[in-house]
């Protein structure tokens, strides 16, 4: 498999935005004008499913105390 230095650009903006680098931060380390930073990271950022369902996971609930029913965000009265 040959690999390209452009190939490293794709790799480098999809590991950061994985790892919630803000955007104008990869837009600069990756020289992006801030007109064109949305385009450009739909372009390059290829987000693996992994990332897709760790996302989607954050939006469950947290179990306190697994097994008592017990969630978090429940107000107390």
């Amino acid at each position: 498999m040959k690999c390209r230095f452009h190939d490293l650009r794709h790799s480098a903006c999809t590991k950061l935005v994985e790892r919630g680098v803000p955007l104008p931060v990869i837009a600069s380390l990756l020289g992006w004008s801030a007109g064109t930073t949305v385009r450009m990271a739909r372009r390059y950022g290829h987000i693996s499913a992994k990332a897709q369902r760790n996302a989607v996971g954050k939006l469950e609930p947290e179990q306190i105390g697994a097994g008592t029913g017990e969630q978090t965000g429940t107000p107390q009265t």
